[in-house]
């Protein structure tokens, strides 16, 4: 069964329709060494994900990790080794809080509890039902799975045709505004596409290798800027590496388009060298665009999932462009 997206009425249904009794149960003055018996003398056929922790009322207390119960001395009590800080959600939240839990915390599972804090259950990220796809979700990564129950957060704001209209269409304007960019740029190096055709038949490979490259850079950095706490010096880290394969990327992109320029009649030594280095150019640069653009549009406070595409896509294109006709009319007509 393929993942589904939940529509805006079924993330409005009470997390208690779908939350399951949980049957790994623990109290905290129970040893190390007691709690495992207990454990194994329950026969379940639940995954067992968050092993939590009642008072002898039922109120939900802590969780304990299970590196705790397997490596720790059995004569420890299960209070000393429990979290005592428990992210849980309240009988009257609905599903689309419980998606939103599960996507700013990396959760597999959070608590229900009442207003007493009595443990009612818990809801699960890998369900068997039909809201969560089944069993076929399963077969996700992790991050694939939360970032689907993000954008499906996210899409069920949209309700109607006319608001999702209203929600995209400013974005791609991007694309139109940077098409007529382009080509006002190509009307000012008309001289050197009108005397050397080869180069305005490289401009789409040019422009497609850039845009190909933005996105992989973008693709790779979005998972650092969906986190509550952005971690900026790994996501510095991160551009850093991906600039550098960038260039090598360029390089081997231009030279596979050498191994082939010379099919072309109109080739020539300069003009394969315009091309090789506008491609290498313009990549780095798109990379560059396609790892920092999200970033600037998440200190904005604007979503980078909608917005960073058409944005840098827009940049890439007006800027590959540039380069490509600067760098051929430089080494062509100079």
């Amino acid at each position: 069964m393929a993942i589904q997206e939940l529509s805006p009425t079924e993330l409005s249904t009470s997390v208690t329709q779908y939350m399951k009794p949980v049957a790994t149960i623990l109290h905290p003055d129970q040893t190390i060494a007691e709690a495992c018996d207990l454990l194994r003398e329950h026969e379940t056929t639940q995954t067992v994900t968050y092993v939590y922790v009642v008072d002898r009322d039922n109120r939900l207390c802590g969780v304990v990790p299970i590196r705790h119960l397997i490596f720790d001395e059995g004569s420890m009590k299960i209070e000393e080794v429990m979290e005592k800080k428990v992210i849980s959600l309240s009988s009257d939240a609905t599903m689309k809080e419980a998606f939103q839990l599960f996507s700013q915390k990396k959760l597999l599972a959070a608590p229900v509890v009442d207003e007493k804090g009595q443990l009612l259950g818990a809801v699960e990220v890998f369900q068997d039902n039909e809201l969560w796809g089944g069993r076929h979700i399963q077969t996700q990564t992790r991050s694939n799975v939360f970032q689907f129950i993000g954008l499906s957060v996210e899409r069920a704001k949209i309700p109607t045709i006319s608001a999702e209209y209203r929600f995209r269409m400013p974005w791609l304007v991007c694309n139109i505004f940077s098409g007529l960019i382009c080509a006002f740029i190509a009307s000012i190096f008309s001289e050197v596409l009108d005397l050397i055709v080869i180069i305005a038949m490289f401009i789409p490979l040019v422009l497609t290798l850039s845009e190909s490259i933005s996105m992989q850079s973008m693709t790779m950095v979005l998972p650092y800027l969906n986190q509550e706490k952005v971690p900026w010096k790994r996501f510095f880290r991160r551009v850093f590496k991906d600039w550098r394969t960038a260039l090598v990327i360029g390089m081997t992109c231009a030279a596979v388009m050498g191994v082939s320029f010379f099919l072309f009649e109109e080739a020539t030594k300069l003009a394969l060298i315009a091309v090789g280095l506008s491609i290498i150019l313009s990549m780095m640069v798109s990379a560059f665009f396609g790892s920092m653009l999200p970033a600037l549009l998440h200190a904005a406070k604007w979503d980078p999932k909608v917005a960073a595409g058409p944005v840098v896509l827009m940049l890439v294109d007006v800027v590959a462009t540039a380069i490509y006709l600067s760098v051929s009319t430089t080494i062509l007509l100079t």
